[in-house]
C-alpha cells in the first residue's frame, strides 16, 4: 500500500492592504472587504475652516460621487462632469431654473463642496454660493478675495473639482452670454466661485430692465386675470416672480405689500372673511417694514420670516383662506357661470378687432354683413335692416402688424441661421412661425393653418 499523501500546505494568508489616506473633502471607502481596491467618495458641505465635511449636513452619495485612485481610469467620469448642460443658458430662460439644474449636477456628482463659501455676516457658518449668491453680490470685492484665500488651502482634488466645476458652467452657457462674460474673466486664476459670481454681476446689470418689469407685474397682478379669480394661481405667479427676483437680490418687501393689495382686489364674500384677514396682514406688513427700515437687508429678512410676514407667508395665507371659502362654497367669484366669469385679461385691442373683423368675413372672401342686407332666418329672403359698413379681409401682414403692437421685444425676434425654431421661456413651450412673424406657446410655421384662432386660445403674456 502506497503512502499516504502528504498533507497541504497551510495557506498563506493574503496580506491586508491598508485604505490610503482620505482626501481633505472626502472619505474613503474599500470596493468590498479584503478587497485591497479603494475609491474616494466627493461632495458635500465643508466646515467653515475648510479642515474637513460637515458630518452633521445630511449629504446622500451618488455613484457619481466616487472617484477611482487610478485617475487613468477615471477619465470617462471626467467627461460626464465638464459635460456642458443640455439647455444651455440664454436670456430668455429664468436664471433660477438653470441655477437648480447646475447646483443638482455638482451635488450629482461630488462638485458640491467647492461651491460654499463662508456666509458674509455669520463667518462659521457656510452657505452655498450658487443657491445663495445674492448675500455675495452686493460686496464682490470681498467675496472674491475670500475664494482666493480659501483656494490657497485646496489639496489637489479640490483644486481638480473646482477646474471641473468651472468647465461645466462655461460650457452650459450660449455663445451670446459667453461671449459678452469672457472679457471679465479670468480663466488662469478665477474659481468656480469668481467665475458663477461675475456671470451673476453680468446677467443682473446687463438685465436689470427686465427684474424692473418684474416688479411692475408684482404690482398689476390681479385676480381677475385668472379664472373664478382664483387666488391660488394668483399666489403661485407672485411666488415664481419673488423668487426670481430674490435670487437676483432685487426683491424688496414692499413687493409683498403690492401682493396684499392684489388679493383684497378681489370679490368681497359675503361675510368678508377673505378681506378681513388680508387687511389684518396689511396692517401687520406696513407696520413690520417701518420697524426694520434701518436693519441690514438680511436682518430685515429674518424678523419678516419670524414673523411669518415674508412673501412665502402671505401666498401660503391667502391660498388657505380663499380654499377654505372655496370648499365651503362662499368664494363668490366661484359661484359666477363659467362662461360669465372667464376673463380674457390679456387679450390686445388689436386682437380682438382681428376677431371681429375675422368674424365678419366668410371663409369664401363673401362678406356676410354688407351693408343694407341681412339674410332672414325664418323665410330665407333679405330685406334691409342692417346698417353696418362692410369689412373688407384683413391680411396676414396687417394682422400681424396688429398683434405685434403690444408684444414683447423678444417675441419679434426671430432665430438666427441654424438656431432651433423652438424654445422653452418660463417654463411654457413657444415657437417661432414664418407666418406670423413671431414666437407664439401655440403652432408652428407648419401648423399655422390648423387653427384660424389658435392665438384667441392661449393666454397672451407679455414677457
Amino acid at each position: 500500500m502506497s503512502a499516504a499523501p502528504a498533507a497541504a500546505a497551510a495557506a498563506v494568508p493574503t496580506a491586508v492592504v491598508p485604505p490610503p489616506n482620505a482626501p481633505q473633502m472626502g472619505t474613503v471607502e474599500e470596493t468590498y472587504a479584503g478587497s485591497g481596491q479603494f475609491n474616494f467618495i466627493f461632495g458635500g458641505k465643508p466646515l467653515y475652516d475648510w479642515s474637513g465635511l460637515d458630518t452633521n449636513s445630511p449629504h446622500t452619495s451618488s455613484d457619481m460621487c466616487y472617484r477611482p485612485l487610478d485617475r487613468v481610469s477615471g477619465q470617462k467620469g471626467t467627461v460626464y462632469r465638464t459635460k456642458g448642460a443640455t439647455q444651455k443658458l440664454t436670456r430668455s430662460i429664468k436664471l433660477s431654473t438653470f441655477q437648480e439644474h447646475l447646483w443638482n449636477h455638482m451635488k450629482e456628482y461630488g462638485l458640491d463642496t467647492i461651491g460654499y463659501l463662508n456666509n458674509p455676516h455669520i463667518n462659521t457658518v457656510m452657505i452655498s454660493v450658487v443657491e445663495q449668491h445674492a448675500r455675495f453680490t452686493g460686496d464682490m470685492t470681498k467675496a472674491i478675495a475670500q475664494s482666493q484665500a480659501l483656494k490657497a488651502t485646496f489639496d489637489s482634488w479640490d483644486n481638480k473639482h473646482d477646474h471641473e466645476a468651472t468647465k461645466h458652467l462655461l460650457a452650459s452657457l450660449d455663445e451670446d452670454i459667453l461671449d459678452g462674460l469672457t472679457p471679465y474673466l479670468d480663466r488662469q486664476i478665477d474659481t468656480f466661485v469668481i467665475t458663477w459670481l461675475r456671470l451673476i454681476h453680468y446677467l443682473v446689470t446687463t438685465t436689470s430692465s427686465t427684474y424692473d418689469n418684474m416688479k411692475e407685474q408684482i404690482r398689476k397682478l390681479r385676480p381677475s386675470n385668472y379664472e373664478g379669480q382664483d387666488i391660488e394661481q394668483l399666489a403661485k405667479q407672485f411666488m415664481s416672480i419673488a423668487k426670481e427676483l430674490t435670487n437676483a437680490g432685487y426683491y424688496e418687501h414692499s413687493l409683498t405689500t403690492n401682493m396684499i393689495e392684489g388679493f383684497l382686489c378681489a370679490t368681497q364674500d359675503e361675510q368678508g372673511t377673505f378681506h378681513h384677514s388680508m387687511n389684518t396682514l396689511l396692517k401687520n406688513h406696513q407696520k413690520k417694514i417701518q420697524d426694520t427700515i434701518f436693519m441690514t437687508k438680511d436682518d430685515q429678512d429674518k424678523e419678516f420670516a419670524i414673523s411669518q410676514l415674508s412673501y412665502t407667508d402671505v401666498c401660503l395665507l391667502a391660498t388657505r383662506d380663499y380654499k377654505g371659502l372655496l370648499a365651503g362654497n362662499k368664494w363668490e367669484p366661484a359661484k359666477v357661470p363659467k362662461d360669465h366669469q372667464k376673463p380674457s385679461p390679456y387679450l390686445t385691442k388689436a386682437q380682438v378687432q382681428l376677431m371681429l373683423d375675422q368674424r365678419a368675413t366668410k371663409p369664401g372672401g363673401s362678406s356676410s354683413a354688407k351693408k343694407g342686407w341681412k339674410k332672414d332666418k325664418f323665410n330665407n329672403k333679405f330685406n334691409k335692416g342692417d346698417k353696418r359698413d362692410s369689412q373688407p379681409p384683413v391680411s396676414q401682414s396687417e394682422a400681424n402688424a396688429r398683434r405685434h403692437q403690444n408684444m414683447a421685444k423678444w417675441k419679434l425676434t426671430p432665430p438666427k441661421n441654424g438656431e432651433p425654431k423652438s424654445k422653452k421661456v418660463n417654463d411654457r413651450d413657444f415657437y417661432w412661425c414664418d407666418k406670423c412673424k413671431n414666437w407664439t406657446p401655440s403652432h408652428e410655421t407648419n401648423t399655422h393653418n390648423n387653427n384660424k384662432f389658435n392665438f384667441l386660445h392661449v393666454n397672451y403674456e407679455p414677457f
